[in-house]
């Protein structure tokens, strides 16, 4: 399952309710709290109401591809990376229940793309994840880069052992575009290189890219962007 969903960001959404309940917090001063804290008191006041309708507009449903599909969405398109984490957790348990192998390699694809979100850059999602962490605590906030392309390793050598090339193809565009994002132009040629090896090979094998329209299109401004020679 490859999310076709554009990357982007949204700032999170203050609703009235939460507005007013700020308002009450606006009599505290220096002089009662250290200022820390009364920045701890808003953050607090606001992560509560941003989860407390996390999941709205997210049917429920048990299907781990189903989870990741919306998780993407919550990613790229719906700015949320709250639920999102969630929905990543909550498949790679089903997966890891079932010994499904290829269903790992999908949480690690999506997993990786949620790392690499510039949603996570925004003042506010960069203070929660700095406190609070990841589901995996294995990484850290300042360390999302290199575990992106770390979770993007794992897929592909996972595809690679169940020769997946199509997959390949696809996974090794999304290394190129993370680091595009995080301005490493070399490693990001490097990765394109290895997508268009990838594609040819599923080709040959009488095979269709059908994850992204317009694919060799979307290789060539990659190129574009890194300057890739």
């Amino acid at each position: 399952m490859v999310s076709s969903f554009v990357r982007g960001a949204a700032t999170p959404v203050v609703t009235d309710s939460v507005a007013t309940k700020r308002s009450k917090f606006s009599c505290l001063r220096a002089h009662t709290f250290p200022r820390d804290r009364v920045r701890d008191i808003c953050i607090a006041l606001v992560a509560a109401a941003l989860l407390g309708c996390a999941g709205v507009g997210i049917p429920y449903t048990s299907d781990p591809y189903e989870k990741l599909y919306w998780a993407s969405g919550a990613i790229h398109l719906g700015g949320r990376p709250l639920p999102a984490q969630d929905l990543i957790r909550e498949a790679y348990a089903i997966f890891r229940e079932r010994g499904d192998e290829l269903g790992i390699a999908a949480v690690d694809r999506v997993f990786a793309a949620f790392l690499a979100s510039p949603l996570l850059a925004q003042p506010f999602y960069a203070e929660w994840f700095t406190k609070r962490g990841f589901w995996d605590k294995t990484t850290r906030y300042e360390d999302r880069y290199p575990q992106a392309i770390e979770y993007y390793q794992q897929a592909l050598a996972i595809y690679a052992r169940h020769g997946r090339t199509d997959w390949l193809t696809y996974v090794y565009v999304n290394v190129a575009e993370t680091h595009l994002t995080f301005g490493n132009q070399a490693a990001a040629c490097a990765a394109l290189l290895e997508s268009k090896r990838q594609y040819d090979l599923t080709k040959s094998f009488g095979k269709d890219i059908n994850v992204v329209p317009d694919f060799l299109k979307l290789l060539d401004e990659l190129k574009a962007r890194a300057h890739c020679h």
